[in-house]
């Protein structure tokens, strides 16, 4: 395989280095999302440019409602800014939004022409394992590893790298990757697949587990006539065998994601909340929504209902900053891209995991979390999306990595 522009794109994307704004390398473990923005934010835009510049694509379904949702969510923006104080306008949350959006879904497009799914699956695999191991070293080198594994391992990787928003944006690339992963065609799949499995355990965060469960379920029900045994075995034997590793060398109740788990599930626990805190920010959204424009929501403004920036919800903040249109041409993209990745399925089955992850993303990560606002997770999604679009017209490729 040439090692294409493309290729450096997809090995990148997944390095979790952050900047700040000024250029300095971000290494602390806050939450600073409107200072900081990951390295893949940047070559998204540097490298989408010049793709959109360079290439040209026949024209679909999710490119109008791509280009429909751009012009509302402009038009919302410029009504904004000339009506209200351009003090208020959230720029940051614009831009953090629609530079992934824009770039990394033309990029996808771009990527389609090259690489079929097996190959674009293995390059993102091997490079995410990769960091996963730079990970596990550093950890070890600067803890035992029972500690590691108990508080989620470093947050500060050798001083350059980290694993910034880990309860949100990361763990979520994790579940994605590893579903790909361990249903393709690849070479020491499972190998790739454990890696990425303890490092989801290690993250500690419930969301990854949350879709990687309707997501099995997904795929074994609309698999059921065809599923093979022995592939549910070699699955339920890999995740078994990891548990037990697990239970054997640690004590399971001092793992964090155990009592992250148990406060959803023991109603005795100080701080049991069964939705984690979703459920206030729906009624506080309701409560909400009589003052709301509906055409508009808030235009992009900084909220002063919701003044931490985060509803935990994407499609409550669709809905809000953006208005009522602006959240139904978001729906039909997804709705569109899940559409055609079912009806390319007919040609190439691994689009059937592109599927169901979209639709995972739709019925579970966006009612409890905000994935499409932070660009490490929501550059992922829209390159899946990007790369549906496009269609089965890829060269044949030959990797080699």
């Amino acid at each position: 395989m040439i090692l294409n522009i493309t290729t450096i794109y997809l090995i990148l994307i997944i390095v979790p280095i952050y900047f700040y704004l000024n250029g300095t390398v971000y290494n602390t473990s806050g939450f600073e999302s409107a200072k900081v923005l990951p390295l893949s934010y940047y070559i998204t835009f540097l490298i989408g440019l010049y793709v959109l510049i360079t290439k040209k694509y026949k024209i679909s379904f999710i490119d109008i409602f791509i280009l429909l949702s751009l012009i509302i969510a402009i038009a919302t923006l410029t009504f904004s800014i000339l009506i209200l104080d351009l003090k208020t306008v959230n720029l940051n949350l614009f831009l953090l939004y629609f530079i992934p959006q824009v770039f990394s879904y033309i990029i996808g497009k771009e990527i389609s022409k090259n690489y079929n799914l097996d190959s674009t699956i293995k390059i993102l695999s091997i490079s995410l394992c990769t960091f996963i191991s730079i990970h596990f070293l550093d950890t070890l080198l600067n803890k035992n590893i029972y500690d590691a594994i108990i508080n989620r391992g470093t947050d500060n990787i050798f001083y350059f790298m980290t694993i910034y928003q880990k309860l949100v944006s990361y763990p979520l690339v994790l579940s994605i990757i590893l579903f790909l992963t361990l249903f393709s065609n690849i070479k020491y799949k499972y190998i790739y697949s454990s890696l990425i499995f303890f490092e989801i355990v290690v993250s500690a965060a419930r969301e990854p587990l949350a879709m990687l469960l309707f997501m099995f379920l997904l795929f074994f029900l609309l698999n059921i006539k065809n599923i093979s045994i022995l592939k549910i075995l070699k699955v339920i034997s890999l995740l078994f065998f990891s548990l037990v590793l697990i239970v054997l060398f640690l004590d399971i109740e001092d793992l964090y994601i155990y009592n992250k788990l148990m406060l959803i599930f023991d109603s005795s626990m100080e701080g049991y909340d069964l939705s984690g805190g979703r459920i206030e920010q729906i009624l506080r959204f309701l409560e909400y929504l009589p003052n709301l424009n509906i055409i508009i929501g808030e235009g992009f403004l900084i909220s002063e209902y919701f003044p931490e920036g985060t509803f935990h919800n994407q499609w409550i903040e669709y809905f809000v900053k953006g208005g009522l249109f602006f959240f139904l041409s978001m729906l039909f993209i997804f709705i569109f891209a899940i559409k055609k990745a079912l009806v390319l399925s007919k040609y190439d089955r691994k689009f059937q995991l592109v599927a169901i992850i979209l639709i995972t993303l739709l019925l579970v990560s966006f009612n409890i979390n905000t994935p499409m606002r932070t660009p490490y997770s929501s550059i992922i999604i829209w390159l899946i999306i990007g790369y549906v679009s496009n269609g089965i017209n890829y060269k044949k490729d030959k990797i080699r990595l």
